[in-house]
């Protein structure tokens, strides 16, 4: 592969993006409805990787449950 090539380096379809590498491409996308069903959450899909974080640091009832939340956000990461 062409190390100047700005196609996803695992696909190799699409151009590569942050919001692609952690939500777009087929490996990945499974571990977050994974981590959504344990939390017990439906996953609402988005259309960039800075609306995933807000949802789901938003749906923290209080402070700590956010900061738990922003705990897991970063060990998925």
């Amino acid at each position: 592969m062409d190390p100047r090539s700005v196609m996803c380096a695992f696909c190799g379809v699409v151009e590569e993006s942050a919001d692609h590498l952690f939500f777009g491409f087929g490996v990945v996308a499974p571990i977050w409805y994974s981590i959504a069903r344990w939390l017990g959450w439906d996953l609402v899909p988005h259309s960039s990787i800075l609306g995933y974080f807000e949802g789901f640091i938003g749906l923290g009832s209080s402070n700590r449950v956010s900061l738990g939340l922003l705990l897991v956000w970063f060990v998925v990461v």
